[in-house]
């Protein structure tokens, strides 16, 4: 019996010591470990929405499907809120924003966007700070401009936190270089979250589109609306430039628009001088009515640009039966840019029209007298009688149309006939090249007198009149300017 007990004892001697061989050199063996899993059970989105700055009003709840609906101009807030389960309560949790093209960060938690600890309700560090999401074309926007600060944004949790909540901490704007004249304009993946932890790179990720409900759309604005001719020219100076900003242009797109003219009139070219620099090409004419309407085009080679000006062309055949004196306009319209990456696919075009006016002129003297009503009105723009005010009356510009010298003419202005305000100067065009003779005035105190043109106080293109130098008191008002 004590063999047997001896026995026994032998073989568990022997199991113990090859087990202890076998751990020790599993010890030995490379990449052999045993690996938890880490529960991210928990770690989730409880709120994601957005509100309008300025009002606290909520304007979409993300979670719940709405889609945001935003405008320019507007500074909106993106709060946030999301549990950490007490499995990772003690670890190193991080919350991520990626905000796409169109949209930029206009303030962060802690009031800064320099990496590094921070003071804020549930983040302790901004780890990545947004420079740009890399996917904007032609260099746009500038590195360091406010419209860069998108893209991938982290910060770190305070640690020990089990509910973490970010309320008007975290303010974004609409940037208008990226949207069209739809307003149901679908900005794609505008808004994109998620969580991490050092061991998973991606917990509860979501993306939200967003609408962009502005009609960005370009207007005509006619800079030159008048010019006379002879039979036999061109017109040289008619000119229209397009306003509504700066967009983001589809490369290998063309800009478009139309001209329209009387049918016996010969088109000549459409100049654009600001932005491609020469004429555009001939897409088509049609005819109707009398009127002939021709389209022109422009490649475009994507670019972050601004919007043309241009110079039609037109010419009054010599042989033309119009009579000398009549009129006839000349019409641009529906102007068209293609917006890069839009959705839907809409673009910008222009909502009204620029109408110039053609004069010819035959073997006649041009020379006309021209009366112009220049008028400001202000509900109080002098809240006391001898209060001094700075007030722009209003401007008018003189240009010689003909190419021959002109003969002398008269310039007159009666100004501020209710008395409402005390006129200490009156500005009258100058140009190194014209001539005042005497000027003729009167004033509200019923005074009145010629001056030398030797009272001018002239700068590059005007010239000033003062009370004061006619021989009124400071307080006295002018009431008219003739020379």
């Amino acid at each position: 019996m004590n063999s047997n007990h001896r026995l026994i004892k032998g073989m568990q001697r022997l199991f113990t010591f090859l087990l202890s061989f076998v751990i020790v050199i599993a010890g030995f063996i490379p990449g052999k470990a045993v690996v938890w899993a880490e529960n991210t059970t928990g770690f989730q989105f409880n709120k994601v929405i957005v509100k309008d700055s300025s009002t606290g009003v909520q304007v979409a709840d993300l979670l719940n499907g709405d889609i945001p609906e935003l405008k320019t101009g507007v500074i909106y807030s993106l709060d946030v809120e999301y549990a950490v389960p007490s499995s990772l309560q003690f670890s190193n949790t991080y919350f991520h924003l990626n905000l796409g093209n169109g949209a930029y960060i206009t303030t962060l938690p802690g009031s800064t966007f320099t990496e590094g600890p921070i003071t804020a309700t549930g983040f302790e560090e901004l780890v990545k700070t947004p420079t740009g999401t890399g996917t904007s074309p032609y260099g746009y926007p500038t590195a360091g401009s406010a419209q860069a600060r998108n893209g991938e944004l982290i910060y770190k949790t305070k640690t020990s936190l089990t509910n973490v909540a970010s309320a008007g901490e975290i303010s974004f704007s609409i940037d208008s270089a990226y949207l069209n004249q739809d307003p149901n304009q679908i900005l794609t993946n505008l808004i994109q979250v998620s969580l991490s932890t050092d061991a998973t790179p991606t917990v509860d990720a979501r993306s939200f589109n967003a609408k962009s409900t502005e009609e960005f759309r370009y207007n005509f604005w006619t800079d030159q609306s008048t010019e006379m001719i002879n039979k036999g020219d061109t017109t040289i100076s008619l000119m229209a430039s397009i306003t509504g900003g700066k967009s983001l242009t589809e490369a290998g797109s063309k800009t478009t628009v139309e001209i329209e003219y009387p049918s016996d009139i010969e088109f000549v070219s459409l100049e654009e001088t600001q932005l491609y620099h020469r004429n555009g090409t001939v897409v088509s004419t049609t005819e109707s009515g009398g009127i002939k309407t021709t389209k022109l085009e422009w490649d475009e080679p994507g670019s972050y640009s601004g919007t043309p000006v241009f110079k039609p062309h037109v010419k009054v055949p010599a042989s033309s039966t119009r009579a000398s004196g009549s009129t006839f306009n000349i019409v641009l319209r529906n102007f068209k840019k293609t917006i890069w990456d839009d959705t839907p696919n809409v673009d910008r075009t222009s909502s009204n029209v620029s109408t110039m006016i053609v004069k010819m002129i035959d073997g006649v003297d041009p020379e006309q007298v021209t009366s112009h009503a220049l008028t400001d009105t202000a509900v109080n723009w002098a809240y006391q009688k001898y209060d001094t005010y700075n007030v722009r009356l209003g401007s008018m510009l003189i240009k010689n149309e003909l190419t021959t010298p002109t003969k002398p003419k008269t310039i007159e202005m009666t100004i501020d006939e209710t008395d409402t305000a005390i006129i200490r100067g009156v500005t009258i065009p100058y140009h190194t090249d014209m001539v005042y003779g005497n000027i003729y005035w009167t004033s509200a105190s019923g005074a009145s007198g010629v001056a030398s043109s030797s009272i001018l106080q002239k700068s590059n293109v005007s010239a000033l009149i003062t009370n004061t130098a006619l021989g009124l008191d400071i307080n006295d008002s002018i009431k008219s300017i003739k020379g």
